[in-house]
């Protein structure tokens, strides 16, 4: 049997506590076609090391 996950891979951020929301329709929708949710967590990269056209969004 083949598994399928849909992987996040998520920056660490500099903050406090870190958390990210999926919506329940994704959730449902995943469940639905037996798919699994992973979040792939990263360290941060420094500046230098950054790749243009690569990055978070604001």
């Amino acid at each position: 049997m083949l598994d399928v996950v849909l992987d996040f891979g998520i920056e660490d951020r500099d903050v406090g506590a870190q958390a990210d929301y999926f919506p329940p329709d994704l959730l449902r929708a995943l469940g639905d076609l037996n798919i699994g949710l992973v979040v792939s967590r990263y360290p941060r990269s420094d500046a230098e090391d950054d790749v243009p056209g690569q990055g978070t969004l604001a």
